[in-house]
């Protein structure tokens, strides 16, 4: 009896030498993968930090870009309405001139020969 309990310790110490083993191995493995996981994450940071630069970078391209367009049009616009206010004002200015001319003046003679004479010339 104490052959056969001796066995089965043995058997059983085996048994836990053998896990024990695979439990070892095991964690090799998996210190193996989490150093690949930890280069493969620093390669992402590192790509993340160079992505985010080149975002930046093309961002305030963009934003540049856009504020460029945005002054041309506004001096399109302003440049459009500059000279349609030119061209009323003269227009308008040149039409209103023509029929506001003032009457030539007299010369001095005219007036001072019309001074004694009450009569309006033509009579």
């Amino acid at each position: 009896m104490a052959d056969k309990r001796l066995k089965d310790l043995e058997n059983d110490a085996a048994e836990i030498t053998g896990i024990l083993s695979e439990n070892v191995n095991k964690v090799i493995e998996r210190e193996g993968k989490l150093a690949d996981l930890d280069v493969r994450g620093q390669e992402l940071v590192d790509m993340s930090k160079v992505f985010h630069k080149t975002a930046r970078t093309v961002e305030r391209k963009t934003r540049w870009s856009n504020i460029k367009f945005k002054i041309i049009i506004a001096a399109a616009v302003t440049l459009f309405i500059l000279i349609l206010i030119l061209v009323l004002y003269f227009s308008l200015a040149g039409g209103s001139q023509e029929g506001s001319n003032p009457p030539p003046e007299r010369s001095s003679n005219a007036v001072s020969e019309n001074s004694g004479n009450t009569n309006p010339p033509g009579q």
